[in-house]
Protein backbone atom coordinates (compact mmCIF):
# COMPACT_ATOMS: atom_id res chain seq x y z
CA UNK A 1 0.00 0.00 0.00
CA UNK A 2 1.41 3.52 -1.22
CA UNK A 3 0.93 6.23 1.23
CA UNK A 4 0.40 9.65 -0.27
CA UNK A 5 3.53 12.04 -0.32
CA UNK A 6 1.52 14.45 2.60
CA UNK A 7 1.51 11.53 4.90
CA UNK A 8 4.68 10.52 3.79
CA UNK A 9 6.38 13.94 5.27
CA UNK A 10 3.98 14.21 8.62
CA UNK A 11 4.94 10.47 9.45
CA UNK A 12 8.40 11.86 9.28
CA UNK A 13 8.23 15.33 10.77
CA UNK A 14 8.36 14.61 14.43
CA UNK A 15 11.65 14.04 16.51
CA UNK A 16 13.14 10.81 16.71
CA UNK A 17 12.84 9.86 20.38
CA UNK A 18 15.23 8.27 22.64
CA UNK A 19 13.19 5.55 24.26
CA UNK A 20 12.57 4.48 20.86
CA UNK A 21 15.35 4.05 19.55
CA UNK A 22 16.83 2.38 23.13
CA UNK A 23 13.79 0.00 22.92
CA UNK A 24 14.48 -0.91 19.15
CA UNK A 25 17.95 -1.52 20.08
CA UNK A 26 17.16 -3.85 23.44
CA UNK A 27 14.37 -5.71 20.88
CA UNK A 28 16.95 -6.80 18.44
CA UNK A 29 19.89 -7.70 21.24
CA UNK A 30 16.98 -9.75 22.76
CA UNK A 31 16.13 -11.67 19.32
CA UNK A 32 19.51 -12.16 18.65
CA UNK A 33 20.46 -13.42 21.92
CA UNK A 34 17.23 -15.50 22.76
CA UNK A 35 16.17 -16.78 19.01
CA UNK A 36 18.41 -16.43 16.63
CA UNK A 37 21.65 -17.78 17.34
CA UNK A 38 20.10 -20.43 19.55
CA UNK A 39 18.05 -21.55 16.73
CA UNK A 40 21.38 -21.48 14.62
CA UNK A 41 22.77 -23.73 16.73
CA UNK A 42 20.10 -25.96 17.30
CA UNK A 43 19.75 -25.96 13.24
CA UNK A 44 23.72 -27.23 12.97
CA UNK A 45 23.01 -30.03 15.47
CA UNK A 46 19.81 -31.36 14.62
CA UNK A 47 18.40 -32.17 10.72
CA UNK A 48 15.97 -28.72 10.91
CA UNK A 49 13.63 -27.15 7.96
CA UNK A 50 15.06 -24.98 5.92
CA UNK A 51 11.52 -22.63 5.78
CA UNK A 52 12.57 -22.33 9.63
CA UNK A 53 15.56 -20.97 8.84
CA UNK A 54 14.55 -18.68 6.46
CA UNK A 55 12.01 -17.42 7.92
CA UNK A 56 14.37 -16.59 10.69
CA UNK A 57 16.97 -15.17 8.49
CA UNK A 58 14.47 -12.90 7.08
CA UNK A 59 13.29 -11.72 10.17
CA UNK A 60 16.37 -10.45 11.32
CA UNK A 61 17.58 -8.74 8.43
CA UNK A 62 14.12 -6.93 8.96
CA UNK A 63 15.25 -5.81 12.70
CA UNK A 64 18.29 -5.19 11.67
CA UNK A 65 17.11 -3.07 8.51
CA UNK A 66 14.86 -1.02 10.72
CA UNK A 67 17.51 -0.45 13.81
CA UNK A 68 19.55 0.89 10.90
CA UNK A 69 17.61 2.95 9.16
CA UNK A 70 15.90 4.34 12.81
CA UNK A 71 19.77 5.30 13.23
CA UNK A 72 20.23 6.90 9.87
CA UNK A 73 16.82 8.47 10.40
CA UNK A 74 18.24 9.76 14.08
CA UNK A 75 21.58 10.69 12.06
CA UNK A 76 20.05 13.45 9.70
CA UNK A 77 17.62 14.75 11.77
CA UNK A 78 20.14 15.96 14.00
CA UNK A 79 22.04 16.90 11.03
CA UNK A 80 19.32 18.43 9.83
CA UNK A 81 19.15 20.68 13.23
CA UNK A 82 22.92 21.78 13.31
CA UNK A 83 22.89 22.56 9.82
CA UNK A 84 19.55 24.72 9.15
CA UNK A 85 17.58 24.60 11.94
CA UNK A 86 20.40 25.89 14.67
CA UNK A 87 21.46 28.86 12.27
CA UNK A 88 18.23 30.04 11.64
CA UNK A 89 17.02 30.60 14.90
CA UNK A 90 20.54 32.27 15.52
CA UNK A 91 19.91 34.55 12.71
CA UNK A 92 16.23 35.45 14.32
CA UNK A 93 17.46 36.17 17.47
CA UNK A 94 20.59 38.48 16.34
CA UNK A 95 18.05 40.22 13.77
CA UNK A 96 16.77 43.00 15.66
CA UNK A 97 13.73 43.70 13.13
CA UNK A 98 12.03 40.34 13.74
CA UNK A 99 12.58 40.39 17.49
CA UNK A 100 11.02 43.90 17.61
CA UNK A 101 8.13 42.22 15.43
CA UNK A 102 7.35 39.37 17.79
CA UNK A 103 7.79 41.54 20.66
CA UNK A 104 5.32 43.86 19.37
CA UNK A 105 3.01 40.80 18.45
CA UNK A 106 3.54 39.82 22.00
CA UNK A 107 2.44 43.20 23.62
CA UNK A 108 -0.91 43.23 21.15
CA UNK A 109 -1.45 39.60 22.23
CA UNK A 110 -1.04 40.88 26.06
CA UNK A 111 -3.38 44.10 25.55
CA UNK A 112 -6.21 41.46 23.57
CA UNK A 113 -5.89 38.95 26.18
CA UNK A 114 -6.19 41.99 29.04
CA UNK A 115 -9.34 43.59 26.89
CA UNK A 116 -10.85 40.34 26.50
CA UNK A 117 -11.01 39.18 30.26
CA UNK A 118 -12.43 42.62 30.97
CA UNK A 119 -15.71 41.75 32.78
CA UNK A 120 -16.56 45.81 30.98
CA UNK A 121 -15.43 45.28 27.67
CA UNK A 122 -17.58 45.73 24.69
CA UNK A 123 -16.92 41.99 23.93
CA UNK A 124 -18.62 41.23 27.09
CA UNK A 125 -21.34 43.57 27.08
CA UNK A 126 -25.22 42.23 25.88
CA UNK A 127 -25.83 42.59 22.34
CA UNK A 128 -28.91 45.77 22.09
CA UNK A 129 -32.18 44.24 20.13
CA UNK A 130 -31.81 46.45 17.44
CA UNK A 131 -28.51 45.07 16.64
CA UNK A 132 -30.09 41.48 16.74
CA UNK A 133 -32.97 42.88 14.30
CA UNK A 134 -30.85 44.21 11.49
CA UNK A 135 -28.24 40.75 12.31
CA UNK A 136 -31.97 39.24 11.53
CA UNK A 137 -33.09 40.87 8.60
CA UNK A 138 -29.44 40.61 7.40
CA UNK A 139 -29.39 36.74 7.80
CA UNK A 140 -33.05 36.25 5.97
CA UNK A 141 -32.69 38.27 2.85
CA UNK A 142 -29.73 35.88 2.36
CA UNK A 143 -31.32 32.93 2.52
CA UNK A 144 -34.37 34.32 0.02
CA UNK A 145 -31.61 35.49 -2.35
CA UNK A 146 -30.14 31.68 -2.08
CA UNK A 147 -33.36 30.02 -2.69
CA UNK A 148 -33.98 29.01 -6.60
CA UNK A 149 -36.62 31.04 -8.01
CA UNK A 150 -39.75 28.79 -9.43
CA UNK A 151 -40.09 30.51 -12.53
CA UNK A 152 -36.40 30.14 -13.14
CA UNK A 153 -36.71 26.08 -12.85
CA UNK A 154 -40.08 26.14 -15.23
CA UNK A 155 -39.58 24.83 -18.66
CA UNK A 156 -42.08 25.09 -21.59
CA UNK A 157 -42.82 22.26 -23.12
CA UNK A 158 -42.61 23.21 -26.82
CA UNK A 159 -43.49 20.35 -29.95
Amino acid sequence: MRTSSLTHAIRHTCLPSRRERDLLNCLVRVYDAYVYHPALIFCQTVDHNQSIQTSLDDLYHMLMTVEERYRQWWNDVKELGDLHTKPTMRKILNSPTVMKHILEYEDIREAAETAACDPEGPGLQPISEKVLEVLRTNANRRQLQGRPNKTRLHREHTV
